[in-house]
């Protein structure tokens, strides 16, 4: 959002304690250091239940060592899966 010159952010994550303490101000995640560049952000806890998909792309991302943007044609379509987690060795 910050690249993209965007005001406007929504963050959503799986750990309560990151989300509480960037939605409370707490200043010792990264992230948290650039949330007053926006005119308006809004944190939201996600349980992983419904969150897979981002948790698995994470997973494949830090397993691959891949940063940056990236085609969806290039990310396998097992990573995309919403209701179970990714594995290194799923196709």
């Amino acid at each position: 959002s910050l690249e993209a010159k965007s005001q406007f952010c929504i963050l959503e994550g799986d750990s309560r304690a990151v989300i509480s303490s960037i939605s409370t101000g707490v200043k010792y995640w990264e992230i948290a250091n650039s949330t007053d560049q926006f005119e308006s952000l809004d944190c939201n806890f996600i349980s992983r239940g419904f969150n897979y998909a981002a948790y698995n792309l994470a997973q494949w991302a830090l397993v691959c060592n891949m940063e940056g943007v990236y085609p969806c044609e290039v990310i396998p379509n097992s990573v995309f899966c919403n209701s179970t987690p990714w594995g290194p060795n799923d196709p």
